[in-house]
C-alpha cells in the first residue's frame, strides 16, 4: 500500500484515508487502472 500511495496509484477514500480491508467498486478499480496506464505505460 505504501508503494501504491507513493506512486500515486492509490489516493484513498474521499476523506483521504485508506481502507484496504474494504472491497473496491468497479469505478475505483477503473480509476486505479487508468492511473497505472498513465504512469507506467
Amino acid at each position: 500500500m505504501s508503494w501504491a500511495v507513493g506512486a500515486g496509484l492509490v489516493k484513498g477514500m474521499d476523506d483521504g484515508t485508506l481502507a484496504p480491508d474494504k472491497g473496491a467498486s468497479r469505478a475505483q478499480i477503473a480509476e486505479l487502472m487508468m492511473r497505472f496506464c498513465e504512469l507506467f505505460a
